[in-house]
């Protein structure tokens, strides 16, 4: 446990997303499986410093349907990493909530107030250490090179995007070391429910730094994942992968053993559909949708590729019965009217008996289709989607007052060391951090757009200690009264006394 030093600082940092945002990440890029999504709806963070060594504790808070995904965090020293505290987060923010149900008045003239590898896995990228974090998998990283870096994460199951290697390689330029963590998949009976509600363990990383530093500029506008040139493709090998409407056959295929299936087995001719909707479209630019069909005793109208969304109702060219008795390829192209599309394979007036096999089915970007070369899931979708504003909320124990530029203060003021150290426990019941002398809390906060996150934070010295606020140190209703009542009686005593004595003073001349 550390001794709190004359220089020891701790700041809490929470990005909180105001009503209807959904992005607020704000130390880092949290990355799903590919065909899901999060929509981080809070970030806290505790950072202490003593002048030389940082420690960064991390709380995601979030929405979505992803019961896995990942965290990508850059730290420009080479860090200890380990499990944090919920109760931290809690009593900090019970401990700055205004105390408003109380509001006796002061008298005005008071002034109170693990394993270590060093496992090369190829020259660019080392594995400086690999462990098991509660419900996560880690793995420290140095890296030569942004490309290098994010081939190793999307090879151990980090679906990071390719057109984000900048990011990357801004922080290998400063020297800076990687925190990957992913949930561990044998931890997911545990931490299943949880995720689902939208929270995950707190992580604590400690790594030498000279500067207060808040990695900011990684979940800013550039770590919004972006489109790949094949979004999506579909073989249906793996089941519907999303689809609604129709069986997965392996009656037919076109490429690898199955296909989806469209069957009539009723007495009447019907309408068959199966959909996909697909969100992370880029608004104005091209796409085009292409498939493969076959008809088994087919007798239908016809058969075609339908785009319908905001803007856009698109259809392919229709196919014929007496066209499919071999796989025949059609095409629709389509200009996105918005972020999402819904795209559906449609066979009209099947009738009773007939089957249809569609395979092959891929969605990328231009007017004309390319090549099918293996199914893929969609990596369009976007994990942490991009919000206009978000409150920032920083809050930072130190010898003296803080500020950011930017940010308001919304409090300020001493705290007791026993205060401190009653926040949180760890797994031995001892406190935190153990404090030996008051220290001074500051309170900072900020609406934020995400274009706006383009630096990291540094947390600077303010240039004065004047008190804000001052709710932490609220006296309670008893000694309030006392004060109330005592003081101005004080006040009249003194003043009687000094009537008294000047009126002794003149008698005696």
């Amino acid at each position: 446990m550390r001794e709190m030093s004359r220089k020891i600082l701790v700041v809490l940092a929470g990005v909180v997303a105001i009503y209807g945002a959904g992005r607020a990440a704000a130390d880092g890029m949290i990355i799903p499986r590919p065909n899901f999504y999060i929509d981080e709806t809070a970030q806290k963070a505790v950072v202490w410093h003593d002048g030389k060594t940082e420690t960064l504790i991390i709380s995601p808070v979030f929405k979505g349907n992803a019961e896995e995904f990942a965290w990508v965090v850059p730290v420009p020293g080479k860090p200890e990493v380990k499990a944090g505290k919920d109760e931290l987060f809690t009593s900090l923010e019970d401990y700055t909530r205004p105390k408003y149900p109380d509001r006796t008045p002061l008298p005005l003239m008071m002034g109170i107030g693990s394993s270590r590898v060093n496992e090369s896995i190829s020259n660019p990228v080392t594995v400086i250490e690999s462990k098991q974090v509660d419900i996560y998998d880690i793995a420290v990283l140095e890296a030569q090179n942004g490309a290098a870096l994010r081939e190793w994460l999307v090879d151990n199951g980090f679906e990071y995007p390719a057109n984000k290697d900048f990011l990357l390689q801004y922080y290998v330029n400063k020297n800076w070391y990687f925190v990957a963590a992913k949930v561990n998949t044998q931890a997911l009976g545990y931490a299943e429910g949880s995720l689902r509600e939208g929270h995950a363990t707190p992580l604590s990383m400690t790594f030498l730094s000279s500067q207060i530093i808040y990695p900011l500029k990684i979940s800013g506008p550039g770590s919004k994942f972006s489109e790949a040139q094949i979004p999506g493709a579909w073989g249906w090998e793996k089941g519907l992968a999303g689809w609604t409407g129709g069986t997965i056959s392996t009656d037919e295929a076109w490429q690898g053993t199955k296909s989806l299936k469209h069957t009539n087995s009723g007495k009447a001719e019907a309408y068959y559909l199966s959909t996909y909707r697909m969100t992370g479209l880029k608004t104005g630019e091209q796409y085009v949708l292409s498939g493969y069909l076959k008809g088994a005793s087919a007798s239908f109208e016809t058969a075609k590729l339908r785009v319908f969304g905001t803007g856009v109702e698109e259809e392919s060219i229709a196919v014929y019965d007496t066209q499919i008795s071999d796989w025949k390829r059609v095409s629709v192209a389509f200009i996105a009217g918005g972020e999402s599309v819904t795209l559906s394979l449609k066979v009209d007036k099947m009738q009773p008996g007939s089957t249809v096999y569609w395979d092959g089915v891929q969605l990328e970007r231009g007017s004309i289709p390319t090549a099918f070369e293996k199914e893929t899931e969609t990596m369009i979708s976007q994990p942490v989607r991009n919000q206009a504003n978000v409150q920032m909320v920083l809050y930072v124990l130190a010898q003296h007052k803080k500020y950011v530029p930017g940010f308001g203060t919304e409090f300020a003021g001493n705290v007791q060391p026993k205060v401190i150290e009653k926040w949180a426990y760890d797994d031995e019941g001892e406190p935190w951090m153990k404090a030996s002398k008051k220290t001074y809390l500051t309170k900072l906060t900020r609406y934020m757009s995400v274009n706006e996150m383009t630096d990291d934070l540094v947390i600077r010295e303010a240039d004065d200690n004047s008190p804000v606020g001052e709710s932490g140190t609220t006296l309670d209703s008893t000694v309030k009264i006392g004060l109330v009542l005592g003081v101005p009686l004080l006040a009249e005593a003194l003043i009687v006394g000094y009537v008294w004595y000047s009126y002794k003073r003149k008698g005696r001349k």
